[in-house]
């Protein structure tokens, strides 16, 4: 089960909202956000490009980094 985390906007730096792209097409949407959630609750498989994942640079990709992807992803594709 995934842990909520609540972080404020003023925590999100630059950097990380340059990372987020983790399925690699050049854009930071939903899509990137689903294929996180999808590697968090099932375990399995593996990033192709898990430096992108890892959004508050703790060298670990979890919960809290879900949280901030779905802070700076478009929820809706433009």
């Amino acid at each position: 089960m995934l842990a909520a985390a609540v972080i404020p906007a003023s925590v999100l730096s630059a950097a990380a909202a340059q990372s987020g792209d983790i399925n690699n097409d050049g854009k930071v949407n939903s899509a990137d956000a689903r294929l996180l959630q999808q590697y968090l609750l099932t375990e399995t498989g593996s990033l192709s490009n898990w430096q992108s994942a890892d959004l508050n640079g703790d060298r670990s990709i979890d919960a809290v980094d879900l949280s901030m992807l779905k802070r700076i992803a478009p929820t809706e594709e433009e």
